[in-house]
């Protein structure tokens, strides 16, 4: 299995933020208040639901591009932390805070995290495409191979009917099946086309060349997913 090696260091960058943040709370701090154990305590608990969503996304996304549309449900994480840790710090140097305002204070703050990131998991399993209906999710490859059939046969200009017949072998040997995480080049790859059409019928060919370029590359990007997938 193909391993985001890339992603690692942002975990690593993770750890090291938790470990500066406890040094810090416990070298500059003289008086461990029960204010400073409910602020320290909430801010812990952020920081690990940082660390925990982000190991989790490293594990089952085992492609590098894909980890990256992940990355709302990081950033949630990454948001409520910042928020706790000045909410937390708030609360660890004013020394009169009141104790039970600050603990329903971040409680609130977790439990609309929590809110938040639960719904957006149930959304992201609703939108998910079951797995017997994306055995015959075939769609995309059908409809684009008959697109670039009727773009080659209107085509009137050389380089680009080379182009767009290279983009026909690359998709003619591509998986046909389509995934959740190809979904997304999917989508990039048929406006890109859309566009292909519309210089096809204005006759302009050079921004329809550079187009295919980048269709291409998307491709490729999406036959790669689809070989990591295979293997893990």
């Amino acid at each position: 299995m193909k391993r985001i090696k890339s992603s690692w260091p942002v975990l690593g960058v993770l750890f090291v933020l938790f470990a500066v943040i406890n040094i810090v709370a416990f070298v500059l701090v003289n008086d461990f208040t029960a204010n400073f154990w409910s602020g320290y305590v909430f801010i812990t608990i952020a920081w690990i639901s940082l660390l925990f969503t982000t190991l989790i996304t490293i594990k089952t996304h085992n492609h590098e591009r894909a980890f990256f549309l992940a990355a709302p449900q990081i950033l949630i994480c990454l948001v409520y932390a910042l928020l706790q840790m000045i909410a937390g710090i708030a609360i660890i140097a004013i020394p009169k805070f009141n104790l039970p305002a600050s603990i329903a204070i971040q409680t609130i703050l977790f439990a609309l995290f929590l809110i938040i990131e639960l719904g957006l998991s149930v959304y992201k399993k609703r939108a998910v495409v079951k797995p017997e209906t994306r055995q015959n999710s075939v769609t995309f490859k059908k409809t684009m191979l008959v697109d670039l059939t009727n773009a080659i046969s209107r085509c009137k200009s050389q380089p680009l009917k080379q182009k767009l017949n290279e983009i026909e072998e690359l998709l003619t040997y591509s998986d046909p099946v389509s995934s959740e995480e190809t979904i997304e080049y999917e989508n990039r790859i048929s406006e890109l086309f859309s566009q292909v059409k519309n210089s096809l019928y204005q006759q302009e060919s050079y921004p329809a060349t550079l187009l295919c370029n980048e269709i291409a590359i998307l491709i490729k990007q999406r036959n790669e997913i689809c070989a990591a997938s295979k293997k893990h």
